[in-house]
Order: structure tokens, then C-alpha cells, then sequence
């Protein structure tokens, strides 16, 4: 298994308040210059306000998940699209 199918792997291992519809990845060097990854998860549209509470708390879930996975040698940015 490679790296993306891996890390696919571990976020659909995560427990989510919302169906994930997808995930791509993206790897390159952020602003800094460092390693990272650009994590890109496709949701259902939703303009509540809870909604956007459960996105950002999840984005720290998968957050912390990858970086505990990689000891913060690649940083992780999660965004989110819909349809």
C-alpha cells in the first residue's frame, strides 16, 4: 500500500459526524518550504452552523491523526468541498 492509499485508509478509519463522500491528496511544500500535504475531503453542502462547528472539529481530528502517524514530518492541511 502507498503513502495516499494509506493515509485514505486511515481517515476513512476515523469516526466522522458526516458521510465522506472523497478524499484527495496532494503532496508538495507549504509557503515555508516544508513538507506537506493537502488533504481534500468531499462532503454533502451544508450551510448550518452546527455543520461547520463538526468540519473544523474533524479537520483537527484528521490533523492530529496524520501528524501523529508521520511525527510531524509532513504537515497536514485539511480542506473540505462539495458537490
Amino acid at each position: 500500500m502507498d503513502d495516499a492509499e494509506s493515509i485514505k485508509a486511515q481517515i476513512a478509519a476515523l469516526p466522522a459526524p458526516f458521510k465522506i463522500n472523497g478524499v484527495d491528496l496532494e503532496f508538495g511544500l507549504d509557503s515555508t518550504g516544508d513538507p506537506a500535504m493537502w488533504i481534500y475531503l468531499h462532503v454533502a453542502d451544508n450551510d448550518s452552523w452546527d455543520f461547520a462547528a463538526e468540519l473544523a472539529r474533524y479537520a483537527q481530528t484528521v490533523e492530529l491523526a496524520i501528524l501523529a502517524q508521520n511525527d510531524g514530518r509532513v504537515w497536514p492541511y485539511v480542506h473540505f468541498r462539495s458537490p
